[in-house]
């Protein structure tokens, strides 16, 4: 099969149903996924289904690899399919897309050979966004007949990135269906997506893995032994394609500095542990303390957490001393947090104040 364009193995079974039924799909799909899940490569893999030439009624896992069609999709110009993505982002990317938005920053962190340690400064990095521009150059393609097979589909990368005048004007165009074209909005942030955007499609909701399919499956994709996979997986909160960037080393060593930090919490002091995140890119360790809250609550809770490695003692300990409805408001109030987090003004208030908010679930495990 054709790298990218076969299902990851926990999408086979979303994906069959929706290609034995391809002549009749709606005009629009929404899929969505938990992040580091892949909501994007299960929407490759299901645009190069629906275009696959070759793909027999009775073997529904995937588009074929070897008809014209998909030799075109692997090569990028098939004449019926059309990519939209973020700034910069390309078609041939998507076979490598990794837990977006949080590998973006890590990539970056890895391109510039940024240590851990290096402070931010000043620098406010801009968050990528899908403009009106991709969204209008869609209008020859709407406008002309499929080439190929009588269906033509266009594939949304990180529907939830359009900005306000892009989600608009593809809202336009999903208030008028165009015969024969399939729109496929990818995201793992859905609720960011405008809601008018969202009442016009259906969705497609994918489940995240077992961590022994994600184990499985990050074992032969990096080349990792057990133990090594675990972590990994540890590292991404369960999420195998998080867990597969974590196999850079430097990706790897930003992870361990904002956890070692999180980590620390209560018994440290937060002016220090707050000075020591100032020198990351919020996303990461953002995305870190909100895996660190979740294990901490599924912990209090009665609930085996996502990390199966050595972690387990200390999330143990740590949630003996908090609040289960404390660590609950405190993972509701983080979400809010993350709406601020590409461009805090200030990041060391910005880290003071959201290490505030965890540590209020220890406090209150006190009252």
């Amino acid at each position: 099969m054709t790298a990218g364009f076969y299902p990851l193995p926990w999408h086979e079974g979303a994906l069959g149903p929706l290609l034995a039924s391809r002549s009749r799909l709606p005009h629009a799909l929404l899929v969505t996924a938990p992040l580091g899940t892949g909501a994007l490569e299960f929407g490759r893999a299901l645009a190069g289904g629906l275009l696959c030439e070759g793909l027999k009624t009775d073997a529904v896992a995937g588009a074929c690899g070897q008809c014209p069609a998909c030799q075109w999709m692997q090569a990028g110009n098939h004449p019926d399919f059309r990519f939209v993505g973020l700034d910069g982002e390309g078609p041939d990317e998507l076979g490598d897309a990794a837990a977006e938005p949080e590998e973006s920053a890590l990539a970056s962190s890895r391109e510039q050979n940024v240590s851990p340690a290096i402070s931010r400064g000043k620098s406010v990095r801009t968050r990528p966004e899908i403009r009106i521009d991709a969204i209008r150059s869609l209008g020859d393609f709407a406008l002309t007949g499929a080439r190929r097979s009588g269906q033509k589909v266009v594939l949304i990368s990180a529907a939830d990135r359009l900005n306000a005048a892009a989600a608009n004007a593809l809202l336009k165009t999903l208030e008028e269906p165009i015969a024969g074209m399939i729109f496929i909005l990818a995201s793992e942030a859905p609720a960011r997506i405008l809601p008018t955007v969202r009442s016009r499609c259906v969705t497609v909701a994918l489940a995240a893995p077992s961590n022994a399919v994600a184990r499985e499956w990050l074992l032969s994709a990096a080349g990792l032994e057990p133990n090594a996979a675990q972590r990994m997986l540890d590292a991404g909160g369960g999420a195998p394609l998080t867990a597969r960037a974590y196999t850079d080393p430097i990706r790897y060593e930003i992870y361990q500095s904002a956890q070692s930090a999180i980590a620390s919490l209560p018994d440290a002091d937060l002016l220090e542990v707050a000075q020591r995140l100032e020198g990351l890119e919020p996303l990461l360790w953002v995305n870190v303390l909100q895996r660190w809250v979740e294990d901490l609550a599924r912990v209090a809770g009665g609930i085996q957490p996502r990390s199966k490695g050595t972690e387990l003692r200390q999330l143990t300990s740590l949630a003996a001393r908090s609040n289960l409805q404390a660590l609950l408001d405190c993972a509701q109030q983080l979400l809010r947090f993350r709406r601020s987090v590409d461009h805090p003004l200030n990041p060391r208030l910005y880290a003071e104040a959201t290490l505030r908010v965890y540590t209020q679930a220890f406090r209150a495990a006190k009252d």
